[in-house]
């Protein structure tokens, strides 16, 4: 997401702070794990939200995306739960 966001610009920009945290490697594909790091994501976010720097932050959900490649309905479908789920702790 950082990337398009920033026109294909790779590096940070100043004053941009990027946190990444990394999908789930302990599974051939996601849906096997279709919660991703949707959790701890969430509460990274709900973290920084509390420190009230920032103007704008930009959040990737990846879990609907990379567990719909997989074709497995049932585990798109439990990614699109997890994903409401850490949503509804955000807004």
């Amino acid at each position: 997401v950082t990337y398009f966001f920033n026109g294909g610009e790779e590096k940070a920009f100043e004053m941009e702070d990027r946190c990444m945290i990394p999908s789930p490697r302990d599974v051939p594909t996601y849906d096997y794990k279709p919660e991703m790091s949707a959790r701890v994501v969430t509460a990274e976010l709900l973290s920084r939200l509390k420190s009230d720097k920032y103007d704008l932050i930009v959040l990737n959900f990846a879990n609907m995306d990379m567990v719909g490649h997989t074709g497995v309905l049932d585990a798109a479908i439990q990614a699109c739960k997890v994903v409401d789920e850490c949503v509804e702790k955000i807004v």
